[in-house]
């Protein structure tokens, strides 16, 4: 089996804190009829590098997310 590159540690850090940052968002967004509303999203953990057992890349973090469910 051939050995897999792993992307670097920034790479992941990077992607990880755009989607935190989305996430974030969603809550300063005014709601919208038929859709859920996220109202807050809170970090549980700093994040870090953790890698799989198996040595495969990863970057955890815990978010709790509060949302609604779709207003009329």
């Amino acid at each position: 089996m051939p050995h897999r590159q792993h992307p670097p540690r920034p790479l992941l850090r990077r992607a990880f804190a755009t989607a935190i940052k989305a996430l974030h968002e969603l809550a300063e967004q005014a709601a919208v009829p038929g859709r859920p509303v996220v109202t807050a999203v809170r970090a549980l953990s700093a994040g870090g590098w953790l890698p799989e057992p198996t040595g495969q890349a990863r970057y955890v973090a815990v978010l709790a997310v509060t949302a609604h469910p779709p207003t009329a």
